[in-house]
Formats: C-alpha cells, structure tokens, sequence
C-alpha cells in the first residue's frame, strides 16, 4: 500500500510540474492589491486529488498542487502575482488549511495579460461597431391581418437565425474590423466572452473575467414589444476570429432560442404560437402527435414541412386538451426541440 501512496504523489507531481509555466488569471475591475488577493482565495483554489488504500478511517489520503495566479486588473492593467495551495496534506480534505503567498510574476506573464486585455478591447469595440450597423428593419411588430406572421418581426428574426448566408456577411465585416484594429497577436490562443487561453514559448495564461460585460455580443434586435433579436458569440482562435450564433441571446418573440432548442424529451410544457410554428416548420421537418401515449406507439398525425393545422387550443387531443405535441428534428433526423401547439 505505501508503494502504491508513492507512485500516486509521484504522479501527480510530474503532471503538475509539466505545466510549471502556466498561470491562472482572473480579470477584474478596479481591483487592488487587497481585494485581488481576496479574489485569488476565493476563485482560483486549487482542486485536489483523494486516493483511498482501503486500511480503515485513515485511509483516505488527498493531494493538490498549487496555483500559480495573476489577477488583472482590467482599468488600469495592472497585475498582481500570488501562489495559492494547501498544507496539510495526506490525509482528508478536511484538514487542508488554504494558503496564499505573493509572488513576482514574469514579464512574459504581463505581457501576455496586456495583449489579453487589448484583444478583449478589440472584441467589445467590434461587437459594439456591429451591432449599430446591422440596418433596423420596421418597428412593427404586432401580427395582425395587416401585418401577418410572414411579414412579421418574428419572421424576420428566425429567417436571420437560421440563415447562413447572413452569418457569413456578419463574419465577413467582424473579420475585417478585426484585422484592422486588432494588433495583440499569439503563438497560440482561443478567446470566448468570457474565457481565454493564450501562450508564448514555454508560458501560459488562462483563465476568465470576474464578470462579463453585457456589450460583448453582436446584437441585431428588431425594435417593437416583443423581443426579437440575433445573437452572435464573437471567438478567436489561434488568430482566426469567427462567429457562433448565441442560442441563450436569441429570442423569437420573448422566448429564448436556447429554452425552445432545450426542450426535447421535454413534458411537453412549452407552448408556441402558430406563428413561431410555422416560421420553425418551414425550417425543419416536424412530427405531430394528438397524445402522448401516441408518440410511445409512433402514430403521428403529421409528418413534414408546412403542416397545414388550427391554432392551439382549438383542437383536438394534447395534454389537458390544449392543442398537440409538436416534435422538431434536423436534417440528420435528431429532435431538437418539442413542444405545444395547433393541431392538423
């Protein structure tokens, strides 16, 4: 059992020691020294490692390595250096007691948080200088029998979402904005909204923001009572900026694309309007089902695009009589998404 306690430390000693270079970070506004220390403590605690030999209540025996962490502050650049680990170990969790200390970081560790900041910069300027240029449709938005649902806000909003011609004209002018205003430039890195990578030689730095600026999205919202916006996630990696539709910043009429593409294998709670239905089965083929124990036996109603059919609750079978089971799938034959609406 002792050599087995051995060659388990020494494991995890080699694997931590291959990364000897990297940093966690965590960037922060307006943050001092204090309240970065503060911030190393709470967020960036190392994880551990416990390993049982089975030899009674004091077998259990646990391990981490420590965090090298540079906390930066993102209004003034400014970064501060500390280790944060554990004493006490061997033995239970329990009985780790987190230490913090102050250390000297590299300048090749405060390089790299300077050009992560200004590349962060150069994302928030885009997202904003994008998000104005996209033209404004009508403010109309209501459907009504001047204003039906194919020339409706909604309608718009889901021909955009689904359109990749639009997200390629949108990530054409994002690339362009990108290689004239960017000048931060990595051997290697990925950026999210909210997370980051990026390394030079044998140094690394990862980690994420404190909080997430709300402007760094590229937002085409069509103005009206209801919210109808596409979003777009701004990423890079290695270099190359490219641009992913935002499921949880889209919205068809209040409701979110993210909430609608989660309800598969759902109870069926989700209701959407004719119009949402439509505009969606245009898109993808669906299968429709009076009652539940119908889709247990395969017996749809419908199956296909443009299903013709009456608006929810004016019909037929569905839980508690409101209208039918509605089953969308993608051109691999996957649901995505279900939920109630009209019936055939």
């Amino acid at each position: 059992m002792k050599l087995r306690l051995i060659t388990l430390l020494s494991t995890l000693l080699i694997s931590t020691g291959s990364f000897a270079s990297d940093y966690k970070a965590l960037i922060c506004d307006n943050c001092n020294y204090s309240s970065a220390k503060s911030l190393a403590k709470i967020k960036l605690e190392p994880d551990y490692q416990c390993y049982n030999d089975f030899n009674g209540p004091e077998g259990t025996h646990c391990y981490s390595a420590s965090n090298s962490v540079a906390i930066i502050d993102n209004t003034t650049g400014e970064t501060f250096g500390f280790r944060v680990g554990h004493t006490g170990q061997g033995g239970e969790h329990a009985y780790f007691t987190l230490t913090i200390k102050d250390i000297t970081l590299p300048q090749e560790i405060k390089a790299l948080a300077a050009k992560v900041l200004k590349t962060y910069k150069t994302i928030d300027a885009l997202s904003n200088t994008l998000s104005k240029d996209i033209p404004t449709p009508s403010s109309q938005d209501q459907i009504t029998s001047a204003v039906p649902c194919s020339k409706s806000n909604v309608s718009k909003t889901v021909e955009q979402a689904f359109n990749a011609n639009t997200l390629s004209a949108v990530t054409i002018k994002a690339q362009d904005f990108y290689i004239q205003h960017g000048d931060a430039f990595f051997e290697r890195s990925v950026f999210t909204a909210a997370n980051f990578s990026v390394g030079v030689g044998d140094f690394g730095l990862g980690g994420t923001w404190n909080y997430v600026p709300e402007n760094r999205v590229i937002i085409h919202s069509y103005p009206g009572t209801k919210k109808n916006q596409v979003s777009y996630e701004v990423k890079i990696k290695n270099n190359i900026l490219h641009l992913e539709s935002s499921r949880h910043m889209t919205y068809f009429d209040n409701i979110s694309l993210n909430i609608i593409l989660s309800s598969k294998n759902s109870l069926n709670t989700l209701k959407l309007s004719s119009c949402i239905i439509k505009l969606l089965n245009k898109k993808f083929l669906a299968r429709v089902y009076s009652t539940p124990d119908d889709i247990e036996n395969s017996k749809a109603v419908a199956v296909g695009y443009n299903i013709e059919f009456k608006d929810s609750g004016t019909v037929g079978g569905g839980p508690s009589g409101e209208g039918c089971i509605w089953h969308l799938y993608d051109g691999n034959g996957n649901e995505i998404a279900s939920f109630v609406g009209g019936c055939p």
